[in-house]
């Protein structure tokens, strides 16, 4: 069946899987959990490793609500019984947009652009600053 891949560090993945608990156990390198998660696209489930706290996983996806997934994911659909089936090309694009919204490297990378944003401009404002107090020492000694 159709799936999506997500490891820490790297961009989501297609991949074919079978339909089976020892073949998604493989992917999360062991014991699966499928956590509700706030914002995954409709019918879609993510599937993590349940111990990867615990083994010290890396980070991978931040989820609203300041849930932390660690580890490698896998992304599938289930039938209405339950049973794990592949993703449709719809939802393949909308795990992929999810992953970009979540993934802990997009939100590094957008907190890193706003705290480099705020530096510069408190580097720029203490510049204009001490150039201003130049500026004004230097007329005071004109004035004198």
């Amino acid at each position: 069946m159709r799936v999506v891949i997500k490891r820490p560090g790297s961009d989501p993945e297609e991949q074919e899987m079978q339909s089976t608990l020892q073949a998604a156990q493989r992917l999360v390198d062991g014991l699966i959990e499928i956590p509700a998660l706030p914002g995954l696209p409709r019918g879609v489930d993510l599937v993590c490793n349940e111990e990867g706290l615990l083994k010290g996983m890396r980070p991978n996806l931040a989820v609203q609500g300041g849930t932390l997934i660690v580890g490698p994911v896998v992304f599938l659909s289930h039938t209405r019984d339950g049973e794990w089936q592949g993703l449709t090309d719809k939802q393949v694009k909308e795990v992929f947009a999810y992953c970009g919204k979540t993934s802990v490297e997009a939100r590094y990378a957008r907190a890193t652009v706003s705290v480099v944003k705020a530096v510069a401009k408190d580097v720029v404002a203490e510049s204009e600053s001490k150039s201003n107090k130049k500026s004004n020492k230097k007329n005071n000694k004109e004035v004198s």
